[in-house]
């Protein structure tokens, strides 16, 4: 059985769906009728359905509501998995989010971790005595001074660890969705969090 929006006044249809994906409407003078499965072959004839029967002028609370002898009852086992796949595909997706910057990083990570090493510990020395391998490999191409070399390296490496901590951070806000109740809190959470991901990845 489909649902057609129908305003008597007008004896127009405003448009059809199968009721488990629901109707809504707020316009007054609408109401829901019964014509069955045909619906598609007598959607361009309005008339048809002026002596249908009236089955609830009410619009649905959402998608997951079956009309009834009762009226509108929410399928609350659809709607929960639903609201379980939701989840699932926010936390997934955060995941993901984050897993491919750090696949940007891990790449060349071993070297990351040497050279700042080295970089600390030249600064430590007050950048004297002999300029360590991977500061060199600075100076040379760039033509900066080993001690700019080594302000570089590390301003780099402050750079990326602290945005690396602020990934970390805001996966962890997946676990949010965990209480919440409705999928349209879940989704816009998701929105939220990746796009604030997107934002510190922007920086780097």
């Amino acid at each position: 059985m489909y649902l057609v929006h129908y305003n008597p006044t007008t004896h127009k249809v405003l448009g059809y769906l199968d009721p488990t994906v629901g109707v809504y409407a707020e316009d007054d003078g609408t109401a829901y009728f019964s014509v069955g499965k045909d619906i598609h072959a007598q959607y361009s004839n309005a008339d048809a359905w002026t002596d249908g029967k009236i089955i609830t002028n009410i619009a649905p609370p959402n998608k997951f509501a079956q009309l009834t002898a009762d009226g509108w009852v929410v399928d609350e086992q659809a709607q929960q998995k639903a609201l379980e796949a939701a989840k699932q595909l926010a936390k997934a997706s955060i995941d993901d989010a984050v897993s491919a910057i750090y696949q940007k990083f891990n790449r060349f990570e071993a070297e990351y971790a040497v050279r700042e090493q080295q970089a600390l510990e030249f600064k430590a020395a007050k950048y004297e005595g002999e300029v360590p391998h991977q500061i060199q490999a600075v100076v040379d191409p760039t033509g900066m001074t080993p001690q700019q070399a080594t302000d570089s390296i590390l301003a780099a490496a402050n750079k990326l660890n602290t945005a690396l901590d602020k990934f970390g951070e805001l996966r962890m806000k997946k676990l949010a969705v965990d209480t919440m109740t409705e999928i349209d809190d879940v989704e816009a959470h998701q929105a939220n969090v990746l796009a604030q991901i997107q934002a510190v990845a922007s920086s780097l």
